[in-house]
């Protein structure tokens, strides 16, 4: 009960809620843009970054990179409360899209540096959305599948020789 109670007291009466909308994107070209709604539910004005990374996969590990291919704005803004924001998501570079390109767009809410009050714990929202630009021509996902068991581990690989990205929803082995 008293870690209840402590919890309560640490955050502050009015506090901020940052939602985002949609919470993925995906272009076929020559589409290159669209956008993003941030929204504030709080009582008190917030601050809000938003960057762009390249997205990649790199022997099973996602690989986030700078990138200048695709750019958002506007990338800081505040938000007062119970406004929606547009923020627009471009792909700027000239290159043709070849297959399918990844991307992350980070929504952060920033400190409030007003709220100096050591006593205060200030919860933050990071937003990760995916980003997708594919070609017309590219190739549907084609997963070759690898198992094995060693004692009593089992592991399942998987690598995909098409152009689109697959997701996993349910797996049973």
């Amino acid at each position: 009960i008293l870690l209840g109670l402590l919890a309560a007291n640490a955050l502050p009466a009015g506090a901020t809620s940052l939602s985002v909308s949609p919470i993925g994107i995906e272009r076929v070209a020559p589409a290159a843009a669209a956008s993003l709604t941030l929204r504030n539910t709080g009582e008190r004005a917030i601050n809000v970054q938003v960057r762009v990374f390249r997205w990649t996969q790199q022997g099973g590990s996602d690989r986030l990179d700078p990138t200048r291919e695709v750019a958002v704005s506007p990338p800081v803004t505040a938000l007062a409360p119970g406004v929606d924001y547009t923020v627009r998501v471009v792909r700027i570079s000239k290159t043709p899209v070849r297959g399918e390109e990844g991307y992350r767009v980070f929504v952060d809410e920033l400190p409030d540096r007003s709220a100096g009050d050591s006593t205060t714990v200030q919860l933050l929202t990071r937003y990760s959305i995916p980003v997708f630009f594919r070609a017309q021509t590219a190739v549907a996902a084609d997963v070759a599948w690898q198992g094995g068991v060693n004692g009593r581990e089992v592991t399942l690989a998987a690598t995909n020789r098409g152009d689109k990205r697959f997701q996993v929803g349910r797996l049973i082995l």
